[in-house]
């Protein structure tokens, strides 16, 4: 992804942060799914070489739904060159996620614990953190 689509992609988030009536200058007063964006943000930026296309994955897709009311709080999120997923902690989330990384090889895969993005390092435990449920 290029600067120009980064920035407004981060532009985006904090505009919808602030609609939501967020302090974004504020830890702890945003909703799990904007920290999850501003977060997926950041390793955008960082791996310059992935999400060469299918912006709009990220941009359109992962932004409306993680910046709605009915965002996910826990999840596993994957980053290609050729665009994202969200797998989600339902009956299908760990077979679909398995899938998608024996098809995806190049896939960077990281769960969502609704405060931090964390690198994948086994599928199998991701696929164990999708099929755990959230804890009350």
């Amino acid at each position: 992804m290029d600067q120009t689509k980064a920035d407004k992609f981060k532009r985006a988030i904090i505009d919808r942060a602030t609609a939501m009536g967020m302090d974004v200058q504020q830890k702890g007063s945003c909703s799990p799914g904007i920290k999850a964006l501003a977060q997926m943000y950041g390793i955008v930026l960082s791996n310059p070489n992935m999400l060469q296309a299918f912006e709009s994955d990220l941009m359109v897709h992962d932004l409306g739904l993680l910046a709605s009311p009915d965002a996910p709080e826990q999840f596993v999120w994957t980053i290609r060159p050729s665009g994202t997923n969200l797998f989600y902690r339902d009956a299908d989330g760990p077979r679909e996620f398995r899938r998608h990384m024996d098809l995806e090889t190049g896939s960077l895969a990281f769960t969502f614990d609704g405060d931090k993005l964390e690198p994948v390092t086994d599928v199998e435990c991701a696929a164990e953190f999708l099929r755990e449920r959230k804890a009350a």
